[in-house]
């Protein structure tokens, strides 16, 4: 077998582009990365530093911010009027069971 030696144009092999461009394509060229944006959320909790609780006066400052947020009770009973344990008014009708009653059963071989 011989070989094949057949002269080899440089000039034919590469295709004619100006200078400083290039042919090849990149995929980011084709469709961009898309620019994800950060959802800021105003929900959730506030960062606050981690630090022993006891005496410190990180304490002190906790122990205000917690009074403050607590709910302040207020009453809604009239005056003069007792809560009894065993009055009317705190029953509620919720969801009862219902009593299941045995229901009777007729035996068929028994009919003679």
């Amino acid at each position: 077998m011989g070989t094949l030696s057949m002269p080899i144009d440089e000039a034919a092999e590469t295709p004619k582009c100006s200078p400083g461009t290039s042919n090849t394509v990149s995929p980011f060229d084709i469709s961009p990365v898309p620019n994800i944006k950060k959802r800021t959320s105003t929900r959730g909790r506030k960062a606050t530093r981690s630090s022993l609780i006891t005496g410190s006066p990180y304490k002190d400052q906790l122990t205000k911010s917690l009074e403050k947020r607590a709910p302040k009770k207020t009453s809604l009973s009239v005056p003069g009027v007792r809560n009894r344990p065993g009055g009317r008014g705190g029953k509620t009708k919720g969801l009862q069971k219902k009593k299941i009653r045995p229901t009777k059963r007729y035996d068929s071989s028994s009919d003679s």
